[in-house]
């Protein structure tokens, strides 16, 4: 009777000549690729990309930080908007950008829509636009739905 240390030796050896050739073969691709990725990273470090920031503030935006005597959204009387989203669900597009570029004269009077926004996050199905803002000082927010128009006071 055969030992059990002796049927395991046995089907270990007992692989075909293809799948033996197939794991050498993934594992010198693996080995390969692990010397290529350390000679890039370790000996040629001018490979790899620099990273740079990649926070972009709005011209709006901007002025606020230019400005160190104003202090808080409180202190502002003109129209804020801090941010907007349009779609449905867990299907969303920032649109605060646009709503920013759009106030002119502290005013905003905008139809929620796609055309309005260039995008349809969401095809065939009613969406919303959800935005707070700043107006005097005061801070709301509301919900547009999509075919109504935002004309925050």
């Amino acid at each position: 009777m055969e030992s059990h240390h002796a049927r395991n030796r046995h089907t270990i050896h007992s692989f075909s000549d293809k799948i033996v050739t197939a794991a050498a073969v993934a594992l010198f691709t693996d080995a390969l690729g692990l010397i290529v990725s350390v000679w890039k990273v370790v000996l040629n470090p001018g490979f790899m990309t620099k990273l740079g920031p990649v926070t972009q503030v709005e011209e709006s935006e901007a002025d606020f930080f230019k400005n160190p005597s104003i202090q808080s959204a409180a202190d502002r009387k003109d129209l804020i908007i801090f941010s907007a989203r349009y779609g449905t669900q867990n299907t969303w597009i920032d649109v605060a950008p646009l709503l920013r570029a759009k106030v002119k004269d502290d005013k905003l009077d905008i139809k929620v829509s796609n055309q309005e926004f260039g995008a349809d996050p969401v095809p065939g199905v009613v969406k919303k636009m959800e935005v707070t803002y700043s107006h005097d000082g005061v801070t709301y927010s509301k919900v547009v739905p999509e075919g109504e128009t935002f004309s925050p006071p």
